[in-house]
């Protein structure tokens, strides 16, 4: 792939991150306005989902410029993910990716099988919740 056709497969995919990103912020002020346990939860998984979405494309777009050498866009993915090291890129991303799964699995299950949650896997769904709505609160306040 040239080096233009790889930045304009990045644009697209950044067009598709910013997409992301404003639904995220209209699931943001959602999730403030809602006090039910029940409906908060849905939301969490569906901005986790949104999350994990956003990291899935932008790992794809740090696959393709490993591939094609681009720097330019391995140098904006570095600093967008504050790493340091262009080598180490796609394992940052996919470490997010990891990290959101495990946010997530814990949601998804309560949703599904609320009955069978445990001591632990209640209090992990505390604090995704609280860590989701620290999020939220930042996303609510962003200009998109």
């Amino acid at each position: 792939m040239s080096a233009e056709m790889v930045k304009a497969f990045y644009r697209d995919i950044l067009t598709q991150v910013l997409s992301l990103e404003s639904r995220k912020k209209r699931t943001s002020e959602r999730l403030l306005l809602t006090k039910s346990q029940r409906q908060r939860l849905k939301i969490i998984r569906e901005f986790l989902t949104l999350d994990l979405d956003k990291h899935s494309l932008l790992e794809q777009a740090a696959v393709v410029a490993v591939r094609n050498n681009s720097d330019e866009v391995l140098n904006h993915l570095s600093k967008l993910y504050a790493l340091e090291n262009n080598d180490e890129i796609v394992e940052g991303i996919r470490e997010e990716v990891r990290r959101t799964q495990k946010l997530l699995l814990p949601v998804v299950n309560e949703i599904k099988y609320p009955k069978t949650s445990g001591f632990l896997e209640r209090r992990l769904i505390q604090e995704v919740n609280k860590y989701v709505t620290v999020q939220a609160r930042e996303y609510v306040k962003t200009n998109l």
